[in-house]
This record gives structure tokens, C-alpha cells and sequence, in this order.
């Protein structure tokens, strides 16, 4: 660390505090079993989740304490890779740890990757505008699938329950090869996903 005085500058050397000899069992997290996983549609699983959050960064709940979270969701696949070839982003409500699926939260048609792959989003409570931003995986009508993955940043109007007038996406940072690296990956290796 330094410190900064109107006459000095010192750095000090930053020692960490003497290591517990024993992890307290509050600190530990539970083993998660089968018991423990229930599906929030039929279907559908789920993974990669986050909430909305307001302007300041804080976490968008109603009046009634429900809050809207997103989550990627493709159908149910005996090989787990294989959903990230058919991801989508979904809406999801959740009061007192309670999700309700909302579906889709992107109208058809409108991202131009074949998948939408994982991002965030952000309320504007003065003007309702919802701002999603997302990774575009693969083109949109693409032959076969790739693992092209470029971020967009699409806005609409949040009444409460729903999303309307959604803005075409807009690529936020175009590979260059300069200021930001080109990769591509149009396909997968075997056993790995290019995310």
C-alpha cells in the first residue's frame, strides 16, 4: 500500500493477517443433492442467471418485493454441451426465493447471433428503460453452428411485467484486430465450448 502525505510517499509492505487454524462450519458450503435441485419448467433447465439492477447498481425489486432475474435456457439435453447450441436469454420473476418463467426475453428474430449467450441488465427508474446487454453467439441463420460470440446492448420500455419496443442491438465493440482482438472460432474443439 501507499501512503500519500503532503511531504512523504511510504510504501508499506501489506502482510496478511495469521491464518486461522480452523475453518469456522458456518464458512462451509452445503453439499447440493439431487433433493435439492427442482426444475423451475418442464422442459426447459436453466443456468447463468442474474437480476436486474437499477441505475446505482442495486438490486430492482417492486413495491411487493418481486424482483426480475435472467437466465439462459435451452431444452433439456442428455449431453449438457449441447444446450449452449440452442441458449436463449429468459425473463424470470422471483418473490421469496420463488421463480416464475416468463420466457423468452428477446422477441424472435431480433438478435442477430443464432443463440444469445449470457450479459446483464440495467433499470433506469426515472424513464422505465431497460437496457439488456448480451453476447451474441454464432450469426443468425448460420449453416451450422459457430462459436463466433460478439456484445450487443438492445433497450425497452419496462411497464413492471414485460418488455416492449425493444431497440435493434447494437454491436458495442467491433473486433478490429487493434483495440480489440479478433477471434475467431467458428467451430468447437471436442470435450470443450469456445465461451
Amino acid at each position: 500500500m501507499t501512503v500519500i502525505s503532503s511531504t512523504t510517499i511510504q510504501t508499506t509492505r501489506w502482510r496478511p493477517a495469521r491464518p486461522a487454524t480452523t475453518i469456522p462450519a458456518a464458512s462451509e458450503l452445503p453439499v447440493i443433492g439431487a433433493v435439492d435441485v427442482r426444475p423451475i419448467s418442464d422442459g426447459l433447465v436453466y443456468w447463468d442467471a442474474w437480476p436486474l439492477l437499477t441505475e446505482s447498481g442495486a438490486l430492482y425489486a417492486t413495491d411487493t418485493g418481486e424482483r426480475w432475474w435472467f437466465a439462459l435456457a435451452a431444452p433439456h439435453f442428455d449431453n449438457p454441451d449441447d444446450r449452449h447450441a440452442h441458449a436463449r436469454i429468459h425473463s424470470l420473476r422471483e418473490r421469496d426465493g420463488v421463480f416464475v418463467p416468463l420466457g423468452p426475453t428477446l422477441p424472435d428474430e431480433l438478435s442477430p447471433g443464432s443463440r444469445e449467450w449470457s450479459g446483464s441488465a440495467s433499470l433506469d427508474t426515472r424513464t422505465s428503460e431497460l437496457t439488456l446487454y448480451f453476447t451474441a453467439a454464432g450469426r443468425r441463420r448460420e449453416a451450422c453452428v459457430t462459436f463466433e460470440q460478439r456484445l450487443f446492448a438492445t433497450t425497452g420500455m419496462f411497464d413492471g411485467e414485460r418488455v416492449a419496443g425493444w431497440t435493434t442491438p447494437t454491436e458495442l465493440f467491433v473486433a478490429d484486430g487493434a483495440e480489440y482482438q479478433r477471434v475467431d472460432q467458428p467451430t468447437g474443439e471436442l470435450g470443450k465450448i469456445k465461451a
